[in-house]
């Protein structure tokens, strides 16, 4: 059927919200995140940033649907929604529940009936499994996205003179537990690992199984931010700016000479002189992302989990874990309060800082980060969400099946 006219114009209108729109979506979402000063910008917007023909289709496919409706502003109305959420429309309705079935649905579609065989060798999933086990309720670690305050629940609950009562109101017991990651301080029983291997399958076959996730580029920038940036007396995160980035700083430089790096790599900045190091964003992001891991000497800090692949940190596609609940670190309170109803736990969810990080970065280094994501090009961003296509589509944060 041919088109009238007046749809003729609004194809043309919408072609140019496509354009438009997100880049002051980029600087109201990324830097946001990672509470830095926001100003307006002409930079992409991270979230749905994808190759020029990847967006088009994405965008396409949604005017091809909304085209038979009269209703103008119900298409302009889609089409904001997609330059300005956090995830695709369709999957941000979805209950973590639904979310799961989505996940096991596009993980098969994906690796086939086998499924995804890839594991992470140097921090093994069953050390990443915390168990409530009068809940009967396991749940897989995933940095970035929750997980240190989730642990903060289960560790607390490990030690059975605990109760979940006494966390009602300000979870204040929750608040003592600075450091809830190393595995000395979980009560026995209450990691997977501790388990003999007909006990771990036996959990993992009838308890009730949930991850959080998040936008794969956003886990790895906000990783850099925590990780690699600005000043802290935390003996924990001064390791991570010292020992693990003066490694990365050396075998960047080893790989530039030996390699044909990527260009964005071999335009970033880095300084292996300088005490501690500096890794600029870019040069980070294209070290983590575009450079393969078999490529790296140090694969043990270059596949750390705070900035490693989800998808086999939790064998998230293996077929033999499938996931019950699959939370979204961007819808916040509401995934997060299904997981605290689902286990009877009357408290709110703690938002304890590990850090106070945000209180020691001063303001010219906020300035400086600022800079660094404002300098990311789209293209760059659109080649790093390529390279992350297969992660982002089945955990749900686009609905474009990578190539």
């Amino acid at each position: 059927m041919r088109l009238k006219k007046t749809h003729k114009i609004c194809i043309i209108f919408i072609s140019l919200l496509i354009v438009l729109l997100p880049n002051q979506a980029f600087r109201e979402t990324v830097l946001e995140v990672f509470v830095v000063p926001v100003q307006p910008s002409n930079q992409v917007d991270l979230r749905n940033s994808k190759t020029a023909d990847a967006g088009s289709q994405t965008n396409g496919e949604i005017i091809k649907k909304s085209i038979g409706s009269s209703d103008l502003h119900e298409l302009k109305t889609s089409m904001m929604k997609t330059s300005s959420d956090s995830t695709d429309t369709y999957e941000q309705k979805l209950s973590g529940w639904e979310r799961a079935a989505l996940v096991r649905f596009r993980c098969q579609e994906v690796f086939g009936e086998g499924g995804d065989t890839q594991t992470n060798l140097h921090y093994p999933f069953e050390k990443r499994i915390f168990l409530a086990n009068t809940e009967k309720i396991a749940y897989c670690a995933i940095a970035k996205a929750f997980s240190s305050n989730m642990k903060r629940i289960f560790l607390y609950l490990s030690d059975s003179s605990h109760s979940a009562v006494d966390l009602r109101g300000d979870n204040g017991p929750l608040q003592q537990i600075h450091y809830p990651h190393q595995q000395n301080f979980w009560k026995n029983g209450s990691v997977l690992d501790h388990l003999p291997r007909e006990e771990q399958d036996r959990v993992m076959e009838t308890y009730f199984k949930f991850i959080f996730v998040r936008d794969p580029l956003k886990k790895v920038i906000s990783a850099y931010r925590d990780k690699f940036y600005g000043q802290s007396d935390d003996i924990f995160h001064a390791y991570f700016r010292n020992t693990i980035a003066a490694a990365m700083c050396r075998d960047i430089e080893r790989y530039k000479q030996e390699f044909s790096a990527p260009s964005y790599l071999m335009e970033g900045d880095i300084d292996c002189t300088r005490q501690p190091v500096f890794i600029g964003l870019q040069t980070f992001l294209a070290w983590v992302v575009l450079v393969p891991l078999e490529s790296k000497n140090d694969s043990n800090r270059n596949d750390n989990p705070h900035w490693a692949p989800s998808l086999p940190l939790c064998r998230i596609c293996s077929s033999s874990v499938k996931f019950d609940f699959v939370g979204h670190f961007e819808e916040g309170d509401g995934d997060t309060k299904d997981i605290l109803d689902h286990a009877k736990w009357d408290f709110p969810f703690p938002n304890v800082n590990d850090t106070q990080f945000d209180t020691v970065l001063s303001d010219k280094e906020k300035e400086d980060f600022t800079e660094q994501v404002n300098d990311l090009s789209s293209e760059f961003v659109s080649e790093l969400n390529n390279a992350l296509a297969v992660e982002r589509y089945i955990l749900g944060y686009t609905d474009l099946k990578p190539g």
